[in-house]
């Protein structure tokens, strides 16, 4: 993904996008991941680490897909600000 070098509010908003989906597959994964280890019948000090591990790995995953997020945000506000300003006449 390359973002566009002038001010080119469809193409940030084709990059918000796929950040989102991005975002959106982190999550689905990390969920997905997380919820097949928790309902493993392993048992023992080795899977309560495993499980540990795991919850803390998914919390870092969806930290970073909330950052995706946020990122997809602020390109989506640029494009709206850009076209605002273009719609009143000024660059």
């Amino acid at each position: 993904m390359t973002l566009p070098t002038i001010p080119d509010p469809a193409g940030y908003r084709q990059a918000a996008a796929v950040l989102r989906k991005r975002a959106d597959a982190l999550s689905h994964y990390a969920n997905r991941i997380s919820g097949q280890v928790n309902s493993t019948s392993f048992e023992g000090p080795a899977a309560t680490r495993l499980r540990s591990d795991t919850t803390a790995q998914k919390q870092a995953v969806l930290r970073a897909a909330n950052e995706l997020y946020g990122l997809a945000g602020t390109l989506s506000r640029a494009a709206g600000i850009y076209e605002a300003q273009i719609a009143a006449g000024g660059h």
